[in-house]
């Protein structure tokens, strides 16, 4: 049986979209877990300076233009965006050894999770 590590990391950010013809928008709490067999060389899972510069980025490309054009599709899907976040942070961190187990979006209203088995 091998060990495996988790941790998770927290931002809030705007979400602007197009949804049948209307736009919408809501502030969501973004919550990431990420997971790995080994701990690095400070005894994380991930170095979370890291990690806050992506999704800075992130809401950087959020705040030019809505998450349909970040998607670059008419249509607006939660799970689209989850997976989008997911692949965007994953290849941004470029670490084989970190998985990403989870993708949420929540607030008081509605909440929207992508789980990795």
């Amino acid at each position: 049986m091998k060990n495996r590590f988790f941790v998770s990391a927290v931002r809030k950010i705007n979400l602007v979209y197009s949804k049948n013809g209307k736009l919408c928008g809501n502030r969501f709490e973004l919550k990431l877990v990420f997971s790995s067999q080994k701990l690095d060389k400070n005894g994380f899972v991930v170095d979370f300076s890291r990690v806050e510069k992506i999704l800075a980025n992130l809401e950087a490309m959020l705040k030019e233009k809505n998450a349909n054009s970040v998607l670059e599709k008419d249509e607006f899907s939660f799970g689209d965006f989850l997976a989008f976040i997911a692949d965007f942070v994953d290849k941004s961190l470029n670490e084989a050894h970190i998985l990403i187990e989870e993708v949420s979006l929540s607030n008081d209203e509605e909440g929207y999770a992508l789980r990795f088995d």
